[in-house]
């Protein structure tokens, strides 16, 4: 998800005009049941619309919507054509989102049946939230989009909104697993200085893009607003042991930073990082912890082998299920240190990783902590100057030698 930063000045600018409405089905769009560029496909994405909107609050005191503007915002709007059985599925859409940081609104949708009748959207959404290691609970919004048949067009759309004293740029990914006939995508940064998370102080927003021949990315000076325009554009090849080809995908990723080179942000972020995992690794009950696994007699290879069956042991939430909040608090759990991961016997992926580093220091062992580009998905791109592309942590232990 998006980095959010901190805004220190406030300005106040003119309102969004770049509201959203229903989109009237043509003919064209109503009849189809195959797109010729991508034979046999389940569906086909007609339209989509993103925006983001980083000003804080508008003149108007309205959004994109005509909604009350007192938080900023990221719209999306999309229209699906469904061409087959198996392209039912698109009516289940799943919206992920850091809970604590955004809020979801205005979830608005219609299913146009072939004949052009309309069935609208009026249940209403399925929430639920997953702890993470960083405190920043990830929530999923789930909802059905009503009869859907064969020749329907799901068109949707919804908000998400975050605090009008924070930041929050984009990442437009253009290419995906359906065939899109047409895009608009806008951005409207933030006009006023930011401080980050480790109180930094910059001002203005970045990007890296990959982009289709012909397509620009573009800047209006007048309205501090950048703007994409794309038609046509090829689903991404789904094969079977596929590199991660989605790093490699039409998209155009922004960002605010203070850093002056790639080289700058990322010893600077990673002097940072390393310092957090450290503190959260040292804790001080896992000495006596490692005592109960290992035995003075054990050669290093028997310690990191005694030592990783422990962890192993423990509950890993990223493959169980996530407790949130709510659930911890009741049960009076709090993630504080790698001790707590150890009393309570569970954690994620990352927590029991950092648990583990922890055990082999407490053992005698050097051991180190590295955090990783998921490889499953992404390609490291040194020039997105984010840590949130950085999602697996790695344990690095030294046995004899």
């Amino acid at each position: 998800m998006n980095k959010l930063l901190r805004v220190v000045v406030l300005v106040v600018i003119s309102a969004p005009a770049f509201a959203v409405t229903w989109q009237q089905p043509t003919a064209e769009e109503l009849s189809m049941s195959v797109q010729p560029e991508v034979p046999g496909a389940d569906a086909v994405v007609l339209y989509r619309e993103e925006t983001t909107d980083d000003r804080e609050e508008s003149a108007s005191g309205l959004d994109a919507y005509g909604s009350d503007a007192k938080l900023n915002f990221h719209t999306l709007y999309e229209r699906i054509k469904i061409l087959t059985e198996a392209g039912k599925r698109y009516a289940d859409v799943r919206i992920e989102y850091p809970g604590q940081l955004f809020s979801i609104a205005d979830v608005q949708g219609r299913t146009i049946h072939k004949d052009g009748s309309v069935t609208p959207f009026t249940g209403k959404p399925y929430q639920k939230e997953i702890q993470k290691l960083n405190k920043i609970a990830i929530n999923e919004t789930v909802f059905t989009m009503p009869d859907v048949q064969v020749g329907s067009i799901l068109e949707y759309r919804y908000v998400l909104r975050y605090d009008a004293m924070r930041a929050s740029p984009p990442q437009w990914y253009i290419q995906r697993e359906l065939f899109l006939r047409t895009a608009n995508y806008r951005f409207r940064p933030s006009g006023h200085d930011l401080i980050d998370s480790h109180g930094a102080i910059f001002h203005g927003a970045s990007y890296t893009t990959v982009l289709p021949k012909g397509a620009q990315v573009k800047y209006i000076s007048s309205q501090n607003a950048y703007e994409l325009v794309v038609h046509n554009i090829s689903p991404i090849p789904d094969e079977e042991l596929m590199p991660p080809v989605h790093s490699l995908s039409y998209r155009v990723l922004f960002y605010y930073t203070a850093a002056d080179s790639p080289g700058e942000f990322w010893k600077t972020e990673g002097g940072y990082w390393s310092k957090e995992s450290n503190r959260f690794a040292s804790a001080p009950k896992l000495r006596d912890a490692v005592s109960k696994i290992v035995s003075p007699s054990d050669s290093e290879p028997q310690k990191i082998a005694k030592i990783y069956d422990a962890v192993m042991q423990l509950e890993n939430t990223s493959f169980t299920r996530g407790h949130t909040r709510a659930e911890n608090k009741a049960a009076g759990l709090k993630v504080k240190t790698a001790d707590d991961i150890w009393e309570q016997k569970r954690g994620n992926a990352d927590e029991i990783t950092l648990l583990f580093i922890g055990l082999v220091r407490a053992a005698g062992m050097k051991a180190y902590a590295m955090v990783v580009t998921d490889r499953d998905t992404d390609l490291f791109q040194v020039n997105y100057l984010t840590t949130y592309q950085l999602k697996d942590y790695v344990a690095i232990a030294q046995v004899d030698g």
